[in-house]
C-alpha cells in the first residue's frame, strides 16, 4: 500500500535544489516516455520500468511509479472522454426540449435561431467525444500546459523566460 504525502520545502540549499530539479526533470521525462510507449505498443510494464530506470539511472522504484502515474493518466483521459460525452448528450438533449417547446409556444420566435445554431454545436461536440469513445482514444496531451504551450508562439515572449515557465511546468512534480 502506498501513502501520499504532499510537501513543500522551505529552505533548501542551491545544491539540494539543483539535485532536486534534477531528479524532478528525470521523473517528469519517465512519465511522458512511459505515456508514449504504452499509447504506441503494448509495451510490458516490466520491460518498460527497466529500460527507464536504465536510462535514467534512477532506481526501479522511480520507474514504476513513473509507469503507473502514466498509466493512470492514459485511463483518466478515456474516462474523461466518456464523461464529456454524457455532459455533451445531456445539454444537447436540453436543448432540443427547448426548441420544442418554444416551437410549440411561439414558432415565429426570435430565440429559436440562435437554439438552432447552439444544438448545432452541442452535436458536433457531441459526435467529437463519441469518435473518441469509439475508437478508444483521446486528444493529444500536452505536459506542461495548453497554455504556455501556445505561449511559445506569441510575438514579444522572451524565448529564455518561457523556456524556463515551461519546464518548471512539465518537471515540477515527483514520487518517492
Amino acid at each position: 500500500m502506498k501513502t501520499t504525502f504532499q510537501g513543500v520545502l522551505l529552505e533548501v540549499d542551491k545544491e539540494i535544489a539543483q539535485g532536486l530539479d534534477r531528479l524532478m526533470r528525470k521523473y517528469g521525462f519517465m512519465v511522458r516516455y512511459a505515456f508514449k510507449r504504452q499509447l504506441e505498443s503494448e509495451t510490458k510494464v516490466g520491460e518498460l520500468e527497466r529500460v527507464l530506470a536504465a536510462d535514467t539511472g534512477l532506481p526501479l522504484r522511480y520507474a514504476k511509479d513513473a509507469v503507473e502515474e502514466a498509466r493512470q493518466l492514459i485511463a483518466g483521459r478515456h474516462e474523461a472522454m466518456k464523461d464529456s460525452l454524457e455532459l455533451w448528450q445531456r445539454r444537447e438533449r436540453k436543448t432540443a426540449i427547448h426548441i420544442a417547446k418554444l416551437e410549440k409556444k411561439n414558432p415565429t420566435s426570435h430565440k429559436l435561431k440562435g437554439l438552432h445554431r447552439k444544438r448545432e454545436k452541442q452535436q458536433q461536440e457531441v459526435a467529437f467525444y463519441q469518435q473518441h469513445v469509439n475508437e478508444h482514444t483521446f486528444p493529444p496531451v500536452i505536459f506542461g500546459s495548453r497554455a504556455l504551450y501556445l505561449d511559445q508562439f506569441r510575438e514579444g515572449m522572451e524565448k529564455t523566460t518561457w523556456t524556463q515557465d515551461w519546464n518548471d511546468a512539465r518537471n515540477g512534480r515527483l514520487l518517492a
